[in-house]
């Protein structure tokens, strides 16, 4: 609606002074009254259009609010903690209340993640360090003599393992012999008369050959009763003696530590299926073989010394897989003094997963390195699984490959071993086993630091908190980061 022109013109209206001060005293009120009347629609108009145009533009910015908390109400805000997946959620507005509320659940997650890698930490290690200190400064006496203190330790180590898992040998051969010497006279004596061997009747020697076979079985039976299962250091990855040089390399020792380490693991899954039955009632019957491989990036297989492969320097040390399908010996290849490399970040996001090397995608890496474990067993074949399951509870072992066969046991009962009456096969089981790289890296020598490009340091963490003494003992009360040669 248009607005009137209305205009007044108050130079044009010419009044008499006389006149206006009359009708001021008669029409004072009536005139002031009329001009009232007349102004006051106007101005009234004017004014509530003046409203109008305000009440509109404050009910436009009023509708443009309601518009923001609609779009609040309807839009997704992503929130993430750590070690989980981010969530999102509709309609959720943040303010100071939700962001306490968020730092407050951000705080106790990092605390219970914390919580959990320490309890992890001490789950893996178990208290465990090097027999022997294997971080010697250059130039140390010690050194040369490092190699034979080490191979001597580790040899009595798998023997008291052995010992302290019930595991044994079968009854030996010799004092067999001895037995059944014994036995035999006996019987001729007492059964035969005075009779000399070869005076018996053909009956006479097939009821003393019978005799003597299951005096043998019992025998054999009576020592199974006294252990779990059958075992010898060599079976479980004992260093043959012919390693025992002074020209073994840290790197090689540390590798023949970790050997035990895994060992001790898999010993230990196998006794728990055994439980406190023996070996012709346990599932385990006995070890045949063990030996593990440390998953580490390639490197060039180039003596430092400059000796050349192969010449009889060094007897070969424990294998390393460096992802290119066949183990590589470890040990000269990467030894540098004064190891650099990459700290241990238990913050630092896993790499990406590699199927190729696993099913469970896991590869070496700042946090973690992988050990593989081949092991083959003589196990109840209906206890398989069971068996199985006992290594799936030790210490982040992973059971990747499983191959079996038949096994005769009245063929092993020949060479001593009794099994017991349930069928058994021949297992052979692919393990992987994790190691949390913050409680080994610091006992690692530096050659090995090298070969798996770490400092072997937690980080954030000083030299002297990151070292191993070489007493063995724990690396936290060590006071420098000793290099090596």
């Amino acid at each position: 609606m248009a607005k009137p022109n209305i205009k007044f013109d108050l130079k044009g209206i010419k009044l008499n002074p006389q006149k206006v001060k009359v009708l001021a005293g008669k029409y004072g009120l009536v005139i002031v009254g009329g001009i009232v009347l007349i102004a006051a629609p106007v101005a009234a108009y004017i004014a509530a259009d003046g409203m109008n145009g305000t009440l509109a533009a404050d009910a436009a910015a009023r509708a443009d609010k309601f518009n923001d908390l609609k779009a609040i109400r309807t839009a997704e805000v992503s929130l993430a903690l750590p070690g989980q997946e981010p969530f999102s959620q509709q309609g959720l507005v943040i303010n100071q209340k939700l962001i306490d509320q968020y730092k407050q659940r951000l705080d106790s997650v990092s605390k219970q993640s914390v919580a959990t890698r320490e309890l992890a930490v001490k789950h893996n290690r178990k208290d465990r360090e090097p027999f022997v200190g294997m971080r010697l400064a250059m130039g140390d006496p010690a050194l040369k003599e490092l190699p034979l203190l080490v191979f001597d330790r580790l040899e009595k180590e798998y023997v008291q393992l052995l010992a302290s898992m019930g595991a044994g040998d079968p009854f030996p051969e010799v004092d067999m012999v001895a037995e059944l010497s014994r036995r035999r006279s006996q019987v001729i004596d007492a059964e035969f008369g005075a009779k000399a061997e070869g005076e018996l009747t053909p009956e006479e020697r097939t009821s003393l050959g019978t005799k003597l076979a299951d005096e043998r079985l019992a025998r054999y039976c009576e020592h199974a009763r006294q252990i779990s299962f059958y075992a010898d250091a060599a079976s479980i990855g004992a260093p043959d003696k012919s390693l025992r040089t002074t020209k073994l390399k840290p790197f090689t020792l540390f590798l023949m530590q970790w050997n035990y380490w895994v060992a001790e693991d898999v010993l230990a899954a196998l006794k728990a299926a055994n439980g406190e039955r023996d070996v012709l009632q346990g599932p385990v019957k006995r070890i045949l073989a063990l030996s593990s491989t440390l998953q580490a990036p390639s490197v060039a297989a180039a003596p430092a010394d400059g000796a050349a492969a192969g010449d009889g320097a060094e007897p070969p040390p424990p294998p390393v897989d460096d992802g290119s399908g066949a183990a590589a010996a470890g040990g000269d290849a990467a030894v540098v003094a004064g190891s650099t490399g990459e700290p241990v970040n238990p913050e630092a996001p896993l790499p990406a997963a590699d199927y190729s090397k696993s099913f469970t995608g896991r590869s070496t890496n700042q946090l973690f390195d992988i050990v593989t474990c081949e092991v083959r067993l003589i196990v109840e074949t209906s206890s398989i699984p069971q068996v199985m399951d006992q290594l799936a509870r030790r210490n982040f072992i992973t059971v990747t490959d499983v191959k079996l066969r038949p096994v005769d046991s009245f063929a092993a009962a020949e060479e001593g071993f009794m099994y017991g009456a349930a069928p058994v096969s021949a297992v052979s089981l692919k393990l992987e086993t994790v190691w949390l790289r913050e409680w080994t890296g610091p006992f690692m020598p530096d050659d090995l630091r090298t070969r798996l490009n770490t400092s072997g340091m937690l980080l954030g963490a000083g030299a002297a908190a990151a070292d191993a003494p070489t007493d063995g003992t724990d690396p936290a009360a060590a006071a420098a980061d000793a290099p090596q040669g």
